[in-house]
């Protein structure tokens, strides 16, 4: 077990730290991108995260496994256990962990971005513009 470090990691020694953990737990209630947990997605390693309807991270889980009652210490307390006792398992979710992370590389949501913008811009080609959206435009 890694102890627990309040500081400033580099992403030299965070990317060792990922890659030499075994799960990966994001316990906040309030999360707009879910960055933190997509790092660790990336690296391959299985994310335990609350089930917060205000976070992101919570669309991340593989699966109801991964994730607990937001504010329960008990569950977390419960899923982490489950995790432990069943490590043949979380070795096996690292492969789909690793999967799923890939659909959001930069690469995959930049081409997703491309294809939006062919979608909007093929909609306008012909379309009747309203005059009272160009009197307002102007």
């Amino acid at each position: 077990p890694h102890p627990p470090e309040i500081s400033f990691v580099s992403d030299q020694r965070l990317e060792r730290l990922y890659n030499t953990a075994d799960l990966f737990v994001h316990c906040s209630e309030v999360e707009l991108e879910g960055m933190a947990v997509l790092e660790a997605m990336s690296c391959g390693l299985p994310v335990l995260v609350a089930d917060s309807p205000e976070s992101a991270a919570a669309r991340l889980a593989l699966g109801p496994e991964f994730r607990f009652t937001s504010g329960d210490p008990t569950d977390l307390a419960a899923r982490i256990d489950h995790h432990v006792e069943h490590a043949g398992e979380l070795a096996a979710a690292r492969e789909r962990t690793y999967a799923a992370a890939q659909a959001y590389a930069f690469e995959a949501s930049a081409a997703r971005l491309v294809e939006v913008y062919h979608r909007v811009l093929d909609r306008g080609r012909g379309a009747a513009v309203a005059p009272s959206r160009i009197a307002a435009a102007g």
